[in-house]
């Protein structure tokens, strides 16, 4: 497999980036990376809202994705998530270890060009920064299923960043209810949902009426895996925050990295999650890192709720995890 072995060359920094430091073809060569949450039946959908993400979107937003997706093209790896997984933390780590590699130097700030590093497939600005030659798109990011990137699935490899949905599902409440946030979305008939009805449904309704989004999502990459399993590597939220530095060296493996155990430290001590959160600078920016313990979601929602959905995951999940254990490089 070319990905898993590839070399990676030196290319010149951007002069604005030159103090930073940015994903570039010296941290990545030929490996394009996307961050994918995704969803069942995206862009099938005839009616004036399609479900996307969970969120009903216009006709216009999804061509736009679809035009997106097929301007990605050629060999990468492509890291996918479920939202609220841990994607922004890992991009981070990966973007420190870039630059790092690049002979830059990180501080706990947000990267400016995060999105330059990392652009998101669902943005109207990707295909901008995807045509901005000094920069070698290596990682795209995306909260799209396995289904709705089938046109650039080929000659691709996998990381696919899961979590409990436990703890998933109830960072997504918190995250949409929180008054720093716009929270506006649409149900399956396009009408908008607001903040307070999404209060008012509570937070054990909310996490029931997204569990099956949760299972399409994880299913489609783990039912994939079984037919191709050399094309994936499975990573745990949970080994993300219990063990980052193997977890990260084994992401870096899976690219084609000869990993520095050096760089690695410098990485997961300069994105350590109380740093992170306390440089995010505005009280939204704070909040899309959410509490990021483990197992802390058991807590907020009622021990009946939490049954039926260790019932409806309970094995997914378990499979989940023997991928992980098995795509160990």
């Amino acid at each position: 497999m070319k990905a898993r072995s590839s070399n990676f060359s030196n290319v010149p920094l951007p002069e604005e980036s030159n103090d930073r430091g940015v994903w570039n073809a010296q941290a990545f060569q030929g490996v394009g990376t996307i961050l994918a949450s995704t969803f069942k039946k995206l862009l099938t959908m005839k009616a004036r809202f399609s479900n996307f993400s969970n969120v009903l979107l216009p006709e216009e937003r999804n061509d736009m994705i679809l035009r997106n997706v097929q301007a990605f093209q050629g060999a990468g790896t492509i890291l996918a998530s479920y939202p609220r997984s841990g994607s922004i933390w890992l991009r981070s780590l990966l973007y420190d270890y870039a630059t790092l590699r690049a002979g830059g130097s990180i501080t706990p700030d947000p990267p400016a060009d995060l999105h330059f590093f990392s652009p998101r497939i669902e943005l109207p600005t990707f295909t901008e920064y995807l045509a901005k030659p000094q920069y070698d798109w290596k990682i795209i990011t995306t909260h799209l299923r396995l289904e709705a990137l089938q046109d650039v699935a080929h000659n691709k490899h996998w990381v696919v960043l899961f979590r409990n949905p436990v703890d998933a599902l109830v960072s997504a409440f918190n995250k949409r209810t929180s008054p720093v946030h716009k929270t506006v979305w649409r149900d399956k008939k396009g009408q908008a949902v607001w903040r307070q009805q999404i209060l008012e449904r509570g937070i054990d309704g909310f996490c029931l009426d997204r569990i099956e989004h949760w299972t399409l999502h994880a299913m489609s990459f783990r039912n994939a895996y079984d037919e191709n399993p050399k094309a994936f590597c499975f990573v745990a939220y949970e080994s993300l925050h219990r063990a980052p530095c193997r977890t990260l060296n084994n992401v870096l493996r899976f690219g084609g990295f000869t990993p520095n155990e050096a760089w690695i430290n410098q990485a997961v001590e300069n994105r350590a999650l109380h740093k992170v959160k306390s440089k995010a600078g505005t009280p939204k920016r704070r909040n899309n890192f959410g509490t990021g313990q483990v197992g802390s979601g058991e807590n907020d929602l009622k021990p009946e709720t939490l049954a039926q959905m260790d019932r409806l995951t309970g094995s997914l999940l378990a499979r989940l995890q023997e991928a992980e254990r098995l795509t160990r490089v």
